[in-house]
């Protein structure tokens, strides 16, 4: 879960913590009678993960809340778990828009991302995300920060605890944020990235049957520690939506798996790749 507490997620941990010193239990009780872990327990009371309903009612249970109380959980629940967190907000409130995605690249054993219309921020040179950046950010950022920010993400590909898998369209492969030069770059850039052994790139052609449609930026966090279940993260193009309901995030987990389906991999990913024009036919 972002490092970087959303104000309604600060509230739902400030009313948990709240319940649990009324209840005179420390945090380490709360997690015995949850199921809990103490860490999960502290990054929930700092707003820095969210619990789901489900687990709302344990916590419940645990401190022996009375109805109002529950009520009151559920209804900061529900506003946490359907926060948009504008990217205006964002710069003002941390350093750099990467934050979050850093806290959990470092934590997740598995990241996921369909990129359906762009390449993804961990393949991209520095010119592409340069020229992108242009194009699509509407926050004022320094552009040279933010791209040198991105490139000291990307080392992150060089670590082996981590299983990276992207889906990318042949479509977003196509949209050239560059000419010649910098898309002939950037497709070599993916193609050394697949060659790293905790490294899965899967390219989806034009004109192949699909289960389903991916319908927007998708980052997917898997094998969390302390118990903290699957997050995925939704681009938008004013800001990024969290999702963390367990119900919610199958969703998304679902399309993955579809999409995987229809995707060319390995050699046959990388030959699709050498073979697409750099520039789009006029």
């Amino acid at each position: 879960m972002p490092a970087s507490s959303r104000p309604q997620w600060a509230q739902l941990g400030a009313e948990l913590r709240r319940l649990r010193s009324l209840a005179g239990l420390t945090t380490r009780a709360v997690a015995s009678r949850t199921g809990l872990s103490n860490a999960r327990v502290s990054r929930v009371e700092l707003g820095q993960s969210l619990l789901s309903l489900p687990e709302i009612n344990d916590w419940v249970t645990a401190v022996s809340a009375d109805a109002a109380a529950h009520e009151q959980l559920r209804r900061l629940a529900a506003a946490a778990h359907g926060t948009v967190e504008p990217f205006r907000e964002s710069v003002r409130r941390r350093a750099h828009l990467e934050a979050d995605a850093v806290s959990l690249e470092s934590r997740a054993g598995r990241v996921v991302t369909v990129g359906p219309q762009v390449v993804p921020g961990l393949l991209q040179t520095a010119e592409y995300t340069r020229r992108l950046l242009e194009l699509v950010d509407r926050t004022g950022r320094n552009t040279a920060a933010a791209v040198a920010m991105r490139l000291r993400r990307q080392e992150i590909l060089y670590e082996l605890g981590t299983q990276f898998e992207f889906l990318v369209t042949e479509a977003a492969l196509r949209w050239p944020a560059g000419g010649a030069t910098v898309m002939a770059a950037q497709y070599d850039r993916i193609i050394t990235v697949a060659t790293l052994q905790n490294v899965r790139i899967g390219i989806i052609p034009l004109g192949v049957p699909v289960r389903t449609i991916p319908w927007c930026s998708i980052d997917l966090y898997d094998d969390l520690p302390d118990g903290e279940p699957a997050v995925v993260d939704v681009e938008l193009p004013h800001g990024e939506v969290w999702v963390t309901e367990p119900e919610d995030v199958r969703v998304y987990q679902d399309i993955v798996d579809r999409l995987w389906e229809s995707a060319l991999t390995g050699d046959d990913a990388r030959t699709a790749i050498r073979r697409l024009p750099t520039v789009p036919s006029p």
